[in-house]
């Protein structure tokens, strides 16, 4: 159940838009990360990788909770940090 009655959520095909307006890395921690479930916790990364899309900030159950992943771009490499208390 929702706790505020707010819901965020996309069909998998919408990612495409992002994959094509240049998104490479997408933050999934935020405060609507558990808004379509276990279900959507564990889809959401998968969906973004299979588009080309790196995410950042996934729920894991192994290994660190800390992970900083590194992007190339025009030379820069970024690190990139994305976390939440939840």
């Amino acid at each position: 159940p929702l706790r505020y009655g707010h819901r965020f959520g996309a069909s998998a095909p919408a990612v495409q838009g992002l994959a094509a307006a240049g998104f490479h890395v997408m933050s999934v921690a935020n405060n609507h990360a558990n808004d379509l479930g276990r279900d959507g916790l564990e889809e959401t990364p998968a969906v973004l990788r299979a588009h080309g899309i790196t995410p950042i900030g996934e729920a894991r159950h192994d290994g660190s909770p800390l992970r900083v992943v590194t992007t190339e771009h025009r030379g820069w490499r970024i690190g990139w940090i994305s976390a939440t208390t939840w």
